[in-house]
């Protein structure tokens, strides 16, 4: 599965199935979910590891939002191409 661009591996068995995740701030991990039963805690890939100033965090926010974006102009790009051959 992937969350934010970053792939966890859960278990083959679970492949293409959908997955509940629930967030363990204090540990800094996602519980991972099928149905009823939890599968594995896997730890939370690409945090910070520190505070930050409010100023800072919004700066990084508009900094990942305008990656994201430029991200997806690509991806339309590529597929627009893709439909006219």
């Amino acid at each position: 599965m992937n969350v934010d661009l970053a792939p966890y591996y859960i278990s083959q068995q679970v492949a293409g199935q959908y997955m509940a995740l629930q967030v363990v701030a204090s540990e800094r991990t996602f519980l991972v979910w099928h149905g009823p039963n939890m599968l594995k805690t896997v730890p939370i890939k690409h945090l910070y590891g520190q505070q930050m100033p409010l100023e800072d965090y919004f700066a990084l926010m508009i900094q990942e939002a305008l990656a994201e974006e430029r991200r997806l102009s690509a991806s339309q790009r590529h597929f627009r191409q893709l439909v006219l051959w």
